[in-house]
């Protein structure tokens, strides 16, 4: 999925209501040129999504959340902000269209993490039998970021509940490392690899462990 290309909604925006989950009918955006290629398209999803057509160079709508927005990688602009960032537009599946694979656009938007980058003359086949894949992960992303939104956060531990309360030095460094080294092997799955992540010799680091009881 276009993973990496969501972090702001998670501090900043309220998610979709449940509602649009239990929908059947996915939302398409379509931002495409008015060639020949965009009827066939158009007819080949109609039957089986929801379509909102945005001509090149015009403002995007914001009636309603879409699952998966296909867009020419000529219309990318700042407009199109709103479609990464904007969890009331349902922070879709984005699909760009290229003229040819190997052009800068295309190595472009692959460097920046973008996986759905297809060529114009692929779109009309691919599309409507990836129409089902895409809008389940927009619909999935949209459950996780409303449980990361919505849950309450954890309490703060008030300013008094912070001070030592009369453990000695040793004590709390021994507690904040066994913590720690514990955190990294949870993380990492091996000692291994949580040695190199703490940046410490395999070896040390088993020995931090065994003089721990870990």
């Amino acid at each position: 999925m276009n993973s990496l290309r969501w972090p702001l909604a998670l501090e900043s925006q309220a998610c979709v209501a449940p509602g649009d989950i239990a929908e059947r009918e996915y939302h398409l955006l379509i931002q495409l040129p008015h060639t020949s290629a965009r009827t066939p398209l158009v007819s080949a999803l109609a039957t089986q999504a929801r379509l909102s057509i945005c001509e090149v160079g015009a403002e995007l709508p914001m009636s309603s959340p879409f699952d998966v927005a296909v867009l020419h990688a000529d219309s990318l602009s700042l407009a199109c902000g709103p479609l990464l960032n904007d969890a009331s537009l349902g922070l879709p599946e984005i699909v760009f269209v290229v003229d040819d694979p190997p052009s800068p656009q295309y190595l472009a938007l692959k460097s920046r993490g973008f996986r759905n980058v297809v060529r114009h003359d692929d779109l009309c086949a691919w599309l409507p039998v990836a129409v089902a894949h895409l809008g389940s992960l927009a619909r999935a992303r949209r459950i996780v970021m409303r449980a990361c939104t919505d849950d309450p956060i954890a309490p703060v531990l008030p300013p008094r509940t912070l001070t030592s309360g009369g453990i000695k030095l040793h004590a709390a460094e021994t507690r904040f490392r066994a913590a720690f080294l514990r955190s990294l092997l949870a993380e990492h799955g091996s000692r291994r690899l949580a040695s190199e992540a703490a940046g410490v010799p395999y070896r040390s680091f088993c020995e931090m462990l065994r003089k721990l009881g870990i």
